[in-house]
């Protein structure tokens, strides 16, 4: 057992499936809004964009050499937040007693937060990819 987290690291493709998995998710659920009136294209556009790079990022993470291999630390962070804020809704679906959500898929989660956090914090160089805001995956 390792100090991460208290626990061994997951290993990098259970780390892309995680991330595919609540991309496609999110994907399903925006376009369902769109569809009804309930979130503009642009936005459900928007959090496709960053789900994409963090589905990526798990790929580099797991040795995936291409571009973009790093993001402009705005976009790492705005990145990170989006995967916290998903883990804290999990846990309170979870709470609430929503089915489907289950204490393993909110663990896999913070381990998607926490691969991206800690690389956050500990990578000091971080070039620019040459258009941000576009799809990675």
């Amino acid at each position: 057992m390792s100090a991460y987290l208290g626990r061994d690291p997951l290993p990098p493709a259970a780390l892309v499936a995680a991330a595919t998995t609540e991309r496609e998710r999110r994907r399903a659920v925006t376009q369902a809004a769109v569809r009804e009136g309930k979130v503009s294209a642009e936005k459900a556009q928007s959090d496709d964009v960053i789900w994409s790079n963090i589905v990526h990022f798990m790929r580099v993470l797991g040795g995936d050499r291409r571009d973009p291999c790093r993001w402009h630390p705005e976009d790492q962070a705005l990145m990170a937040r989006n995967v916290r804020a998903t883990m804290d809704r999990m846990i309170i679906a979870h709470d609430a007693g929503k089915a489907g959500m289950t204490r393993d898929r909110i663990e896999t989660m913070r381990h998607v937060w926490y691969a991206l956090e800690f690389t956050l914090l500990y990578t000091k160089v971080h070039p620019v990819p040459l258009e941000r805001g576009k799809a990675a995956a």
